[in-house]
C-alpha cells in the first residue's frame, strides 16, 4: 500500500466500521481526508461512525461537511435529519428530511417517517399520519416499518415528549388496519 492510496485507506475504514471498530474506522477514514479533503462519502462515513458512537454533534459535523462537498448527497441530508430529529431540533431537522425527500424523488421510505415523527411531536397528528402513510407505501418489508416505528418512539423518547405509549399504539394499529385495507 502506497502511503498516499486513498482507496486503501477507505476500505480500511470500511472494514473496521464493518466490524464496528468505530474508532479505528474514523482514524482511517480521517487519514483519506488528509489525503483528500474534498472526499464526500469520508465525512459521510465518518459521521456513521460518530453516530454509532453515540457523539451526535460531531456525526452532524461530518454530515454538514459531506453535504458542503456533495450538496445532492441524499443520504447525508437523511442522517443530518435523523440526528437533529435525535437532538428535538425539529425545525433543523425538518429542513435536512424534506431535502433528503426531495433528492430521492419520493421513493424512500424512510424520510416520511421521519417527518411524520416531526409532526406528532409538534402535536399534528394528522400530518404525522399522512407522512406514516406515504412511508409505509414505500416499505417493500412492511413489518420492517412497524419495527422501525417502535424503535423509534424510545429513541427518540417520545413518551418523555408528551406522545403516550398508548396514543402511539392507537396510531400503528390504525396503520396497520389500513394496511390491511390496501393489501386486500
Amino acid at each position: 500500500m502506497k502511503p498516499d492510496d486513498h482507496e486503501a485507506f477507505y476500505n480500511i475504514g470500511e472494514a473496521y466500521y464493518a466490524l464496528g471498530e468505530n474508532k479505528k474506522a474514523i482514524e482511517w477514514y480521517q487519514q483519506v481526508i488528509d489525503m483528500k479533503p474534498d472526499d464526500h462519502e469520508a465525512f459521510y462515513n465518518i459521521g456513521e461512525a460518530y453516530y454509532a458512537l453515540g457523539e451526535k454533534d460531531k456525526a452532524i459535523e461530518c454530515y454538514q461537511k459531506a453535504i458542503e462537498i456533495k450538496p445532492d448527497d441524499e443520504d447525508a441530508w437523511h442522517s443530518l435529519g435523523w440526528n437533529k430529529l435525535l437532538l428535538h431540533e425539529l425545525e433543523e431537522a425538518e429542513r435536512a428530511l424534506l431535502k433528503s425527500w426531495e433528492l430521492c424523488n419520493h421513493l424512500e421510505g424512510n424520510p416520511p417517517m421521519n417527518l411524520g415523527h416531526i409532526n406528532l411531536l409538534r402535536g399534528f397528528q394528522e400530518k404525522a399520519m399522512e407522512w406514516y402513510r406515504t412511508s409505509l407505501a414505500l416499505w417493500e418489508d412492511k413489518e420492517a416499518f412497524f419495527q422501525g416505528m417502535e424503535s423509534d418512539f424510545k429513541d427518540l423518547e417520545m413518551a418523555h415528549h408528551g406522545i403516550s405509549r398508548a396514543a402511539y399504539a392507537q396510531m400503528l394499529q390504525e396503520l396497520r388496519q389500513d394496511d390491511a385495507t390496501q393489501g386486500s
